[in-house]
């Protein structure tokens, strides 16, 4: 009996091949979508904030200085202050 279930899925190779291409597209369709989605949220933000005057844009930030830049912590908070003030 397992012997003509295999003989079987040999002859519908075509068939068989078909569905694990689709299995795999789906999965990777699947697996890339919340990265598509926090992308398309980003730009969104993005958009929104690039169309709003800068008197009424309110940023809250978190900075996390480590390494080489621990030695002068007021030098890479300015560094960061300024390439945000940049933006």
């Amino acid at each position: 009996m397992g012997r003509l279930a295999l003989l079987r899925l040999i002859a519908q190779w075509r068939a068989l091949l078909t569905v694990i291409v689709g299995v795999l597209l789906a999965g990777i369709i699947g697996a890339n979508a919340p990265l598509y989605t926090a992308a398309v949220a980003q730009i969104g933000m993005v958009d929104r904030l690039q169309d709003q005057p800068p008197d009424r844009v309110n940023l809250f930030t978190r900075v996390t200085v480590t390494g080489a830049q621990t030695t002068d912590i007021d030098a890479a908070w300015q560094t960061l202050d300024a390439d945000l003030h940049a933006l």
